[in-house]
């Protein structure tokens, strides 16, 4: 038996004996054979196991009668660099009681699988994260992709989990397909968890899945809050039937955000045609000339700069922030005085604004007790407005008046938001393009709940054999103990 012991070095031996049962938690004593190959395309270890009785499966017998030897072929590919695979000798015994035949035991693998176990450990921990596709997988473990989405599906399923107190219901753009081009994504507002995803936002689909669970548990939840989805309205309102629906400030603020905008592209593309004209004019007179330069500005500002009308950013609302010259305003400029000059110089652009500032004003004084008060108000500023959009939203806020009051009730001394959903969803975004999209829905479920879910775990006997939980826990905290040592 050829191997390297402990005064080898690094360089002339990657792997040792010593490492290999290590790795494998298993004595010296334990091994008859033992040799590595290193080979251009990788390293290869010869091992046989010494003989030890075995209980039969089928009649629970004793017995060291051996019929013949296979050599399997397991993937150890620990080593990201190289390729590394165990040529393991493996006993196939025979029962003289029952004459049935098996395999011997190990270490290496659960049953049936060519990849080691501390492979599988190191895929699954890699898919934890979203960035991370079954290809770059793949080729860290010189494995198939298939191989790689067959080792997840094996060892990772992940069911719903209870609904929360207070529920978070949103979708996000994942893929089209015959049913829906949207996932609904549950959320605890609490744990910030993923809840379930659903395939779709559809209310039957939605009915299906919410009466699929008992009705005690659905009477548990206080507070559900979404997007202005009516779909979600109606759902919550026969679904939950101890719960207050509501609608957080994230996504008022973002219907807001799209009003806004559609009155700062009409001013933006007035300019714009102003411009276009006075350019195509081949003599102009004075006063055309400075109109052409002060539309070009207010265009280039209003196109630049749109970002301003959405975000809440302190140097906007700062006029002694730092100047910085300007070559197309032609002057010195920090945000506050930019803003000033797209909005101040449109009475529309100007109105609109100043509803914005109303309307953060709400969200900032409101409580639990005058919310309803305040939106009431609010809505006779939108809808006196006399701006299609902005009078347009304000019979947003009568429709949805007390969904939004309602999202003032605290949930344990927080008022609710779905601003965390989003960021779940991006990481689904993310997901779907880092893995060109999915084709199989109840992969793509499960690494979301897998992955943005930190205390999501795995099986380590597959799925489909799952085995006593006893022997699954055991061999978790083998495996956890074996990635410590490796670390």
């Amino acid at each position: 038996m050829t191997m390297c012991d402990n005064t080898t070095t690094m360089s002339s031996c990657i792997i040792s004996q010593n490492d290999f049962l290590v790795f494998f938690n298993i004595e010296n004593k334990d091994i008859e054979t033992f040799d590595i190959h290193h080979q251009k395309d990788g390293i290869y270890i010869d091992v046989t196991l010494k003989k030890k009785p075995h209980q039969c499966p089928v009649c629970l017998n004793m017995t060291d009668r051996v019929k013949d030897y296979s050599v399997k072929h397991i993937n150890h590919s620990i080593l990201t660099n190289k390729k590394c695979i165990i040529n393991y000798r493996a006993r196939r015994y025979r029962c003289p009681k029952c004459h049935k035949t098996f395999m011997e035991s190990n270490p290496f693998t659960v049953a049936g699988s060519r990849i080691s176990l501390a492979t599988v450990y190191n895929i699954l921990e890699d898919l934890r994260k979203p960035n991370m596709t079954f290809r770059d997988v793949a080729e860290r473990y010189h494995i198939s992709q298939t191989t790689a989405a067959h080792v997840f599906d094996s060892f990772v399923s992940i069911s719903r989990r209870p609904l929360p107190e207070y529920l978070l219901i949103d979708e996000v753009y994942a893929f089209k397909s015959a049913h829906s081009k949207y996932v609904c994504v549950l959320v605890d507002f609490e744990t910030q968890n993923i809840v379930d995803v659903l395939p779709s936002r559809r209310k039957q689909t939605l009915m299906d899945y919410f009466f699929s669970i008992p009705l005690e548990e659905r009477k548990n939840v206080k507070i559900v809050s979404f997007d202005m989805w009516e779909t979600y309205r109606i759902v919550s309102k026969i679904m939950f039937p101890n719960a207050i629906c509501a609608t957080d400030h994230f996504h008022v603020k973002q219907e807001f955000g799209r009003k806004i905008d559609r009155v700062r592209i009409d001013v933006m593309n007035k300019y714009y045609s102003r411009k276009k004209y006075l350019e195509k004019k081949k003599e102009k007179t004075k006063t055309e000339k400075l109109e052409l330069k002060e539309a070009s500005k207010h265009y280039y500002a209003l196109k630049k700069f749109n970002w301003m009308f959405f975000s809440n950013d302190n140097r906007i609302f700062d006029p002694n922030e730092k100047k910085i010259y300007n070559h197309t305003l032609e002057g010195y400029y920090n945000y506050y005085d930019i803003l000033e000059f797209m909005v101040r110089h449109d009475s529309v652009l100007d109105l609109a604004y100043d509803l914005k500032y109303e309307l953060d004003e709400f969200y900032s004084r409101s409580n639990e007790k005058n919310a309803l008060k305040n939106i009431e108000e609010l809505i006779i500023s939108f809808r006196n407005s006399q701006i299609k959009e902005m009078m347009d939203f304000g019979n947003t806020l009568v429709k949805w008046k007390y969904e939004i009051v309602n999202s003032f009730v605290p949930a344990n001394g927080r008022r609710i938001s779905n601003g965390l959903i989003e960021n779940r969803n991006k990481s689904i975004k993310l997901l779907k393009h880092s893995s060109n999209g999915y084709l199989n829905w109840h992969r793509f479920k499960t690494r979301i709940m897998y992955s943005l879910n930190k205390d999501s775990t795995y099986h380590l006997y597959p799925i489909k054999n799952k085995g006593d939980f006893t022997e699954w826990w055991q061999e978790k905290r083998f495996i956890h103990w074996l990635w410590t040592i490796m670390m």
